[in-house]
């Protein structure tokens, strides 16, 4: 692991110096006080920032200012932006199956969201027998 100094960036922290807390334990715990390149400042311990877990403040978090509209991310095609909650910018996509939902950027940009829920459902149904409606015979005997 690299040794962490004062005025060193990890994405959008600057390290500023260290903090020791002591937590209901007992134990003292060391933790880096980061400014964010927004202005926010943090805690955050010095394994996180070196392993690159920790990157930029929750305000920062999920705000892409890349236009994503018209790209395709696994099922979903982003028609717009959409509306932004706790501080994410989300992006109104459409499935191939036409449902339309307002997902999370960052969701789409790091491959959590590939499709929506109706499709995730459909995927469960391995062979299609299992539905009342459409049961095959040798079913129960399975």
């Amino acid at each position: 692991m690299h040794r962490i100094h004062a005025g060193q960036k990890f994405g959008k922290w600057t390290a500023l110096h260290t903090v020791r807390r002591l937590i209901p334990c007992g134990r003292t715990v060391t933790k880096w006080k980061v400014r964010c390149d927004c202005g926010n400042y943090n805690e955050v311990s010095g394994n996180d920032l070196n392993k690159g877990k920790s990157l930029q403040c929750r305000a920062c978090y999920g705000n892409v200012p890349k236009n994503l509209e018209g790209k395709r991310f696994g099922k979903w095609i982003v028609l717009r932006q959409g509306e932004t909650k706790n501080g994410k910018t989300h992006w109104i996509c459409k499935c191939d199956c036409e449902n339309e939902e307002n997902v999370c950027a960052s969701s789409l940009l790091r491959g959590l969201s590939t499709k929506c829920l109706q499709c995730c459902f459909k995927q469960r149904e391995k062979h299609g027998y299992t539905k009342k409606d459409s049961k095959h015979p040798l079913y129960s005997i399975w």
